[in-house]
């Protein structure tokens, strides 16, 4: 009897190794519950205060994210900003729920000041004469700050607003 259940034993054990896994329920898994807060203050560009909320360390299943910005100035007035996504999509009607890899908005910052929230490829920003610095950083829906290797997923660039003619 003992060896009958010893076999049972090892065939259901045999069985629940070699059932198929899903890869995303195991990215899931091991990061159940990971809501992106860290319990410290989050400071954002040149040392300003952000939302509070920490980083979300983006686990390799998720993908790699990645923000590429142009700013250009504008022939009326301000900046026009174009936003290039990889391996995220903006998903404005989310924001402010739970944590969905590859989804979110960016934030963006203008001399180091945080202007608001993208939700698509385009904006415009007012800026008068002079060089400012642009930032825009990936964040999820639930405003954490996305980190790719303990980087934060953002891009930075510097234009010149020339005087209004």
């Amino acid at each position: 009897m003992r060896s009958k259940m010893l076999a049972l034993a090892a065939m259901l054990l045999l069985a629940g190794c070699a059932a198929p896994t899903d890869t995303n329920s195991d990215c899931e898994d091991d990061h159940a519950g990971h809501s992106g807060h860290d319990g410290h203050d989050n400071h954002g560009p040149g040392g300003a205060h952000s939302t509070g909320h920490g980083p979300y360390e983006v686990p390799e299943c998720e993908g790699v994210p990645s923000v590429h910005i142009t700013a250009m100035p504008d022939m009326m007035a301000g900046i026009n900003v174009h936003v290039e996504l990889q391996d995220f999509q903006f998903a404005p009607h989310d924001v402010s729920t739970e944590h969905e890899a590859g989804k979110g908005h960016a934030h963006i910052y203008l001399d180091g000041v945080k202007l608001g929230h993208i939700y698509n490829e385009w904006v415009h920003i007012a800026a008068g004469e002079g060089t400012h610095t642009v930032q825009v950083t990936l964040n999820s829906n639930n405003h954490a700050d996305l980190h790719v290797d303990g980087v934060q997923v953002q891009h930075t660039v510097t234009v010149d607003v020339p005087a209004p003619s």
